[in-house]
C-alpha cells in the first residue's frame, strides 16, 4: 500500500504558509487497510536535516499533525510510509510545504499608498513601479505581496499568476499575503510594476452596494527574497523610493459595476509612493487562489444600429477577453447580462436586488489592444456590444473566473439527458459562487450569505474538492463573530448593520459554522476543522442556548408593533422551549414557492419560527456533539447533547400529534423536515408523514413545494422512505416550479427560484446563478447513484433506480481514493459495479433487500426486480 495524493493543509505543496502545526493528508492506494503509517519530515533549507519523525503510528487514520520545527521561508520535505494489513511497507514519493513570513519582524517592506488618494471619491487605479538589479545566480526568489483593494504584479512585464488577489476577508480583521515563484521571470535587469484596483475594498459589496466599506484608501505592499548560489540572500521591498501615478489605462474599476479603460493613457510614474501604516493583520494565503479557468468562445449576432450579442452559451462568473484596434478615442461598450429580453436586454436582466451595472467601456488608441478587466468580475452569459464594426467571435472569449478547486472529483452521467444537464448546471453554479468566497448570486449582491452557504454544504462537498476552501471561509465566519457569540449573516460582513443586531445569528444560517466543521470530518475522516475553530463552535452554541432563554415576545406590551403580528405564534409552555430560539428574526423557506417571502418583507421574519428553529436546532447541536466527541471535551458534548434533545422534544410536543401526523400538515417542507433530520422517531410517525408528504406532492401535480432549507432533501425523503417514483416524478416534471422548467427553458445554471420569467418569457430579473435551487442534485448523487459518507472511512451505497432510468455511472475522486457505482437494466431486473477504495469500508444496500458489509475491491451484484421490497 503506498500513499498518494499528499497535501498540507488541503492544498498541494503550498508556498508561503504561516501554521506552525500543518495537517499532513493522503490517500492510499493497493491493499485493504492502512495498519500504520510513519511521516518523516526534512528541512531543505537546513542541508536536508531532518526535523521530524513520528514514528510508527497504528491508526488507519490518514492524516498526520504536524509537531517539528518550523522557520521563516524554509522549505520541508515530507513522505508517508505506510504499513498495510500484511505488514507490508511502502515509502511515498515527496511531497513539499514552504513556510512563509512567520513573524512581523520578517516584513522589511513597508505599505505603500499614493498621494492623495484618502478621499471617498472613486479614484483610477494606482500604479507602481520599481526597478533591481541581479549580480549572481540565483537559486530562489519569492515575492511575498498583498493589497487593501485587488492587484496584480509584472515582473519585466510579464503577469503574475492569480485573479482578484488578495480575495475577500474582513479587512478590519485580516488580510492575506500571496506567494509567488518569481524564479523564471527575473533577468539581469528587473522592473517591478504593482497595479491595485478598489475591489472588495472599496469597491461595491453586497446587497446594497455599498462603497467604501473597508476603507478610502487603498494599499499595497511586496516583498522579494532573493536566495542566491553562494547561499547569500538579498531582500527588496516596497517603500517611499517606488514610483506612483494613477494615470494610467484604469480610470473606473468596480467589482460590480465595471471598469472604465483608456488605452490611450500611458502611466506616468511621475510622483512618488508614500508610506502607509495600516491597522491590519497581515497573514499567509489560506485555501485556493482565484484564478482563470475556462475559455468560451460566443456566437455573434448583429441587433443592427451599431449593436451585437454575443451568446457564450453557458452563464458563469467572469470577464471577456478581447483583441481590438479601436481609433484613437473611439469607444466601445459592453454590457454583461444573465440572460436576455427576447434577444435585446432590458432594465429587467440588470434590475436583480443590487443593480450592477456590468458594463466595460474601452477607448481605444489607435493600435491593437489586448484586453481583459483585472479588478471586475460578473455573472453572465451575454453580452452586447455597441460601437465595435465588425466583431468576430475569434476576437473575444468569455472567461471563466473562481477559486482554483478541484472540480474533477465527481463524474456522475445518466440515460436521462436532462438530469445530466441538471448535476452540469449545479456544478457550474458552484463554480461561479465559489469565489474567494461563496456567494449567493454571480449577478446579485455576491455576499457570502451564511443561509445559503449552509444549504449547498452537502452537494458542494461532493461536486469538488473543498476542504482548503472552507478552511478560508471559517476563518471568515471566525472573524465574523461577536463576542456573544452571534455569527453575522454575511461572512465577510459587507452591509452597515448599526442598530440592527437581531437580523444577525440566524438558526439555519449561523448554523453553518457547525455544519462545515461536521461535514469535513465527515468527508476527510479527521476532527481538524472542529479543533481548530473550536472557540467559534462553542461560543455559537452559547449564543444559541442565550437566545433560547430569550422568551421578550411573550411579555410585549399591547401596544407593541410586534404583538399583534406574534400573538398567533406563541407557544403553550412545556419544559423544553428553553431550548427554542424565538428572538431575533427568521427568513425562513424564502424560496418557497407557495411560502410567504420573508426575505422580501422583514415585518415577516420577524414573526418567530419555532419548528424551523427547533428542528435545526436539534440536528445541528447533535452534530456539534460528535466533534466534541471526536475531541473527548465530555462537558462540550453533553451540554450540545443536552440541547439537541431539549429541542428535539420541544419539537415533537409542539408538532407531532399523537396520531403520528404533522401538525403543521399544509405544506410539504416541515414534513421533509420532521423526516429528513429524524425528528419523528417512531416507524409509524415515519410512515404516516412520509405517506401524507407523498399525498401532497401528488395533490400538488409532483411540482416542488419546498424552500430554502428543505430544497435539499424533498425528492431524498421521498424517496428513501419508499416512494420513490414519486421523487422521479418530481425531478421529471417540467411544469413550474420544478427543476427542469429551468432547463427547459435553457437553463446552464441553477436559479435563485424555479420561476424565472413571466407568462410572456420577459426575465423577472431574479439571479440565474444561486445555490438554491442546485442543492436537489443530492438526490442525483445520494439517491440515484446511492453514494454517501455514512461515517469517516464507511461508504452508504443505497442506489435507487427509477424514472425510466436505464444506467446510473459515478465515479467520485472522494477524500480516500476513488470510489465507482455502475447500475443498469437489465431484462431480469438491474445489474450492479461497485469499486471500493483501499482503506475504506462500504455497506451496499439493494432495492431487494440485499445487504453486503464490504473493504477495498470490485463487487458485482444483480437482482430480479419482481423481488422489490415496495
Amino acid at each position: 500500500m503506498k500513499a498518494v495524493a499528499l497535501k498540507t493543509d488541503n492544498r498541494i505543496d503550498p508556498m508561503g504558509i504561516d501554521r506552525k502545526t500543518p495537517i499532513l493528508r493522503w490517500k492510499c492506494e493497493g491493499g485493504i487497510y492502512q495498519g500504520a503509517y510513519r511521516v518523516t519530515v526534512w528541512d531543505e533549507n537546513a542541508g536536508n536535516t531532518q526535523v521530524y519523525d513520528s514514528g510508527w503510528v497504528e491508526t488507519r487514520e490518514s492524516y498526520c499533525k504536524y509537531q517539528g520545527s518550523t522557520m521563516s521561508m524554509h522549505r520541508y520535505r515530507w513522505t508517508v510510509t505506510l504499513r498495510d494489513e500484511k505488514d507490508r511497507t511502502e515509502e511515498s514519493d515527496p511531497a513539499f510545504f514552504e513556510m512563509g513570513l512567520l513573524s512581523e519582524s520578517d516584513w522589511k517592506a513597508h505599505w505603500i499608498c499614493g498621494m492623495g488618494t484618502n478621499v471617498e471619491e472613486r479614484l483610477p487605479a494606482d500604479y507602481y513601479k520599481a526597478h533591481f538589479s541581479v549580480a549572481k545566480k540565483v537559486v530562489r526568489a519569492r515575492l511575498y505581496a498583498s493589497a487593501l483593494g485587488c492587484y496584480f504584479v509584472k515582473i519585466n512585464g510579464k503577469r503574475l499568476p492569480g485573479v482578484l488577489s488578495p480575495g475577500f476577508t474582513d479587512y478590519h480583521k485580516r488580510v492575506y499575503y500571496q506567494t509567488y515563484d518569481i524564479a523564471k521571470y527575473l533577468l539581469d535587469e528587473n522592473e517591478w510594476e504593482i497595479v491595485v484596483g478598489d475591489g472588495w475594498y472599496k469597491g461595491k459589496i453586497g446587497r446594497h452596494n455599498s462603497q467604501a466599506f473597508y476603507g478610502n484608501q487603498t494599499m499595497t505592499i511586496g516583498q522579494i527574497v532573493l536566495t542566491y548560489e553562494d547561499g547569500s540572500m538579498e531582500i527588496l521591498g516596497t517603500g517611499d523610493s517606488f514610483d506612483w501615478c494613477n494615470d494610467g489605462p484604469i480610470r473606473y474599476n468596480d467589482m460590480k459595476d465595471g471598469q472604465v479603460y483608456d488605452a490611450r493613457m500611458i502611466p506616468t510614474y511621475s510622483m512618488k509612493a508614500q508610506i502607509a501604516k495600516p491597522d491590519v493583520m497581515l497573514l499567509a494565503q489560506v485555501g485556493p487562489m482565484i484564478t482563470e479557468h475556462e475559455a468560451m468562445v460566443p456566437k455573434v449576432e448583429s441587433l443592427g444600429l451599431g449593436k451585437v450579442v454575443l451568446d457564450f452559451g453557458q452563464n458563469f462568473a467572469g470577464y471577456i477577453r478581447f483583441r481590438l484596434r479601436a481609433n484613437f478615442g473611439e469607444t466601445v461598450i459592453f454590457w454583461m447580462c444573465e440572460t436576455l429580453d427576447h434577444g435585446d436586454y432590458s432594465n429587467t436582466t440588470f434590475a436583480y436586488e443590487a443593480q450592477n451595472l456590468q458594463k466595460i467601456e474601452f477607448i481605444g488608441s489607435g493600435v491593437e489592444e489586448d484586453y481583459q478587466p483585472e479588478f471586475f468580475y460578473c455573472g453572465f452569459r451575454y453580452a452586447i456590444v455597441e460601437g465595435w464594426r465588425d466583431l468576430t467571435a475569434d476576437a473575444v472569449r468569455g472567461i471563466a473566473v473562481y477559486s482554483d478547486i478541484d472540480y474533477s472529483t465527481l463524474f456522475i452521467r445518466t440515460s436521462n439527458k436532462y438530469i445530466n444537464q441538471w448535476i452540469y448546471n449545479a456544478r457550474w453554479t458552484m463554480k461561479s459562487n465559489f469565489v474567494s468566497v461563496p456567494t449567493d448570486s454571480a449577478a446579485g449582491s455576491r455576499s457570502a450569505r451564511t443561509g445559503d452557504a449552509y444549504i449547498f454544504l452537502p452537494a458542494a462537498g461532493y461536486l469538488a474538492d473543498t476542504a482548503a476552501f472552507y478552511d478560508k471561509w471559517m476563518e471568515d465566519i471566525s472573524d465574523a463573530q461577536d463576542g456573544k457569540g452571534c455569527i453575522n449573516n454575511y461572512c465577510p460582513p459587507d452591509t452597515d448593520q448599526t442598530g440592527k443586531q437581531a437580523v444577525n445569528g440566524l438558526v439555519g444560517w449561523a448554523d453553518v459554522a457547525v455544519a462545515i466543521c461536521y461535514r469535513m470530518w465527515l468527508l476527510y475522516g479527521d476532527p481538524c476543522f472542529a479543533e481548530r475553530y473550536k472557540d467559534t463552535l462553542t461560543e455559537w452554541k452559547r449564543f444559541v442556548l442565550a437566545c433560547g432563554e430569550d422568551k421578550t415576545i411573550y411579555n410585549l406590551p399591547k401596544n407593541h408593533p410586534l404583538q399583534r403580528k406574534v400573538l398567533s405564534c406563541l407557544l403553550p409552555k412545556t419544559p423544553y422551549n428553553q431550548y427554542i430560539v424565538e428572538s431575533g428574526m427568521q427568513w425562513g423557506e424564502w424560496s418557497d414557492p407557495e411560502g410567504e417571502d420573508a426575505l422580501g418583507d422583514d415585518s415577516v421574519a420577524m414573526r418567530p419560527r419555532q419548528e424551523l428553529n427547533a428542528a435545526i436546532t436539534a440536528a445541528s447541536m447533535e452534530q456539534l456533539g460528535y466533534l466534541m466527541d471526536e475531541l473527548e471535551d465530555d462537558d462540550e458534548a453533553d451540554e450540545s447533547y443536552e440541547i439537541s434533545h431539549g429541542a428535539r422534544r420541544a419539537y415533537r410536543l409542539h408538532y407531532l400529534t399523537d396520531t403520528h401526523h404533522h401538525r403543521e400538515d399544509k405544506r410539504q417542507a416541515p414534513l421533509v423536515r420532521a423526516l429528513s433530520l429524524g425528528l419523528a422517531e417512531e416507524a409509524a410517525e415515519r410512515a404516516i408523514i412520509a405517506r401524507d408528504l407523498n399525498h401532497m406532492v401528488e395533490q400538488g401535480r409532483y411540482r416542488v413545494g419546498t424552500g430554502l432549507y428543505t430544497t435539499p432533501y424533498l425528492l431524498k425523503t421521498l424517496a428513501e422512505y419508499g416512494y420513490d417514483e414519486t421523487a422521479y416524478q418530481v425531478l421529471l416534471n417540467i411544469t413550474s416550479p420544478g427543476w427542469l422548467t429551468q432547463i427547459e427553458q435553457g437553463a446552464t445554471t441553477a436559479w435563485e427560484r424555479f420561476v424565472g420569467y413571466d407568462d410572456d418569457m420577459h426575465p423577472l430579473g431574479r439571479s440565474m446563478n444561486h445555490c438554491a435551487s442546485a442543492t436537489g442534485v443530492l438526490f442525483a448523487i445520494e439517491d440515484i447513484a446511492g453514494v454517501q459518507m455514512m461515517m469517516p472511512y464507511t461508504f452508504y451505497i443505497a442506489p435507487i433506480p427509477g424514472g425510466g432510468l436505464e444506467y446510473c455511472d459515478l465515479e467520485y475522486n472522494s477524500p480516500y481514493g476513488m470510489l465507482k457505482v455502475h447500475w443498469e437494466k437489465t431484462a431480469e431486473g438491474y445489474a450492479y459495479d461497485f469499486e471500493i477504495p483501499s482503506n475504506t469500508d462500504a455497506i451496499i444496500q439493494l432495492l431487494d433487500g440485499q445487504r453486503y458489509q464490504v473493504t477495498a475491491g470490485t463487487y458485482h451484484y444483480s437482482y430480479d426486480t419482481t423481488r422489490k421490497l415496495y
